[in-house]
């Protein structure tokens, strides 16, 4: 049995193609290599975006918004996820969601909340 991929419309055979019941001939529209392209695109596009998000805010405290790679996500109540490790497997939306949750720390700024977090209880 064979199958028409969507995008890359080559024919291919039907075990090069995700099984999806909901689908009304049981497999996904998209052949594996292309389910990967795609799924690759669009964590780049939502990791750019991340970046992008920190750069434009800055560290709430003393500004700094050089290098994205130094600004971290603080959450400042009930955190869903976190961002960098799995925000790859949730939605855009809900991406945004948890980022409005947080405040923009440089690393330095960041980890001296920490530090004062961990005098204040004695835990140091």
């Amino acid at each position: 049995m064979e199958k028409r991929c969507y995008l890359c419309e080559e024919i291919k055979p039907i075990s090069d193609f995700y099984i999806d019941r909901t689908r009304m001939d049981g497999y996904r529209y998209l052949c594996k290599k292309c389910c990967y392209t795609e799924v690759k695109k669009l964590r780049q596009k939502k990791y750019k975006f991340i970046q992008d998000y920190k750069l434009s805010k800055g560290c709430v405290i003393c500004g700094y918004n050089k290098y994205s790679g130094a600004l971290d996500f603080h959450h400042n109540g009930e955190k869903e996820f976190n961002i960098g490790a799995e925000a790859g497997s949730k939605s855009l939306k809900l991406t945004k969601e948890e980022m409005d949750k947080c405040i923009i720390l440089c690393a330095n700024c960041h980890r001296e909340i920490h530090a004062e977090n961990r005098e204040d209880k004695g835990n140091l």
